[in-house]
């Protein structure tokens, strides 16, 4: 049986259909030829060439495609949507890590574009003539070679896809320092600053209130201050989240951090990690975030938050070039 995206390739010397014609009576009468290609169940018509084998006199031809739109053939529309719900809005990055693939994908598209077409007819006339030179006969002969795909039936849609897909990934890191612009801040300091070794976000929540803060209530202070980031695109179905963050102390207070991985549709968590004491060096903090394959999923949104538990107005440090949510979807 053939497998999802298998294509079959036109050869026009072997022509899967040939139309022809032929009058030579005296009456003027058309003579017709009719051709139909029909795929076999499961394939598209995603291309096709003709070879004039005989052309002599008055001829015509007439090409016709008739679309698959019936319920016996995968649509288009319901692939791309599919992968939609599968990828989320991680679709061109997965493409780009898989380009056998994203030209499967292109000829899927060109062939909707065309029409989803399984059907195809050809009608040939040739008509006598009688001319002041004398009769004239007419021929016409022309072959047809079809290039086609493979999508399956409604009822193996979801095996099919599955079959595509087998054992492909796709990987997306979303390092903060790329959107440094969009960092939520629960704390009343903060700063970046740029060093030889990439930049670097100063953060620190001072205790009592804070009059030149007109913005927030300055007699309120955060217990368990934090910064984070909400990923920019919605997460695909059960993907693997990890969420790297390096971390370090601006003297030597005792400080401990945590990080918090959040699907923002609830909001809920999704894990949370164990308290680390920091020191004045640099931390990599890592928590991982991987679905039970039993469950279905949805395609979310993700905020990657760091958390710190006191008061202290030496600064928490985050090495923003190395803080990091990879996202890791696997088939």
């Amino acid at each position: 049986m053939a497998r999802f995206g298998e294509t079959i390739l036109l050869d026009l010397n072997k022509p899967n259909i040939v139309v022809s014609a032929a009058e030579d009576g005296p009456f003027g009468n058309d003579h017709s030829g009719f051709s139909r290609y029909l795929t076999d169940p499961g394939w598209i018509i995603i291309d096709y060439r003709a070879k004039p084998i005989l052309d002599r006199g008055k001829t015509k031809i007439q090409e016709n495609f008739y679309p698959s739109r019936n319920n016996d053939v995968i649509h288009f529309e319901e692939i791309d949507d599919k992968l939609d719900i599968l990828l989320g809005n991680l679709k061109d990055k997965f493409f780009e890590d898989n380009p056998s693939l994203k030209a499967t994908y292109d000829i899927l598209k060109h062939a909707n574009e065309l029409g989803w077409n399984s059907e195809f007819t050809v009608y040939a006339t040739a008509t006598y003539r009688t001319t002041s030179h004398g009769a004239q006969t007419a021929a016409i002969k022309k072959g047809y070679a079809f290039s086609r795909i493979y999508v399956g039936s409604h009822e193996e849609f979801e095996n099919r896809i599955k079959e595509w897909l087998a054992g492909v990934e796709v990987t997306k890191e979303y390092i903060f320092n790329d959107y440094k612009e969009q960092l939520l801040y629960r704390a009343r300091f903060h700063l970046i600053t740029e060093f030889d070794h990439g930049n670097v976000l100063w953060l620190h929540e001072p205790p009592g209130g804070d009059p030149e803060n007109l913005e927030r209530d300055s007699d309120t202070t955060i217990n368990s201050p934090s910064v984070a980031l909400d990923i920019p695109d919605i997460i695909p179905l059960n993907a693997k989240i990890i969420f790297k963050a390096y971390v370090s102390t601006e003297g030597a207070p005792e400080r401990t951090v945590k990080l918090v991985l959040w699907d923002m549709s609830g909001p809920r968590t999704l894990f949370v990690s164990d308290k680390v004491t920091l020191t004045n060096l640099y931390n990599e903090l890592t928590c991982s975030y991987t679905p039970d394959p039993k469950d279905l999923g949805i395609a979310v949104p993700i905020r990657a938050e760091i958390y710190w538990y006191d008061n202290n107005i030496e600064n928490l440090i985050v090495g923003l070039e190395k803080t990091s949510v990879l996202v890791r979807k696997s088939f």
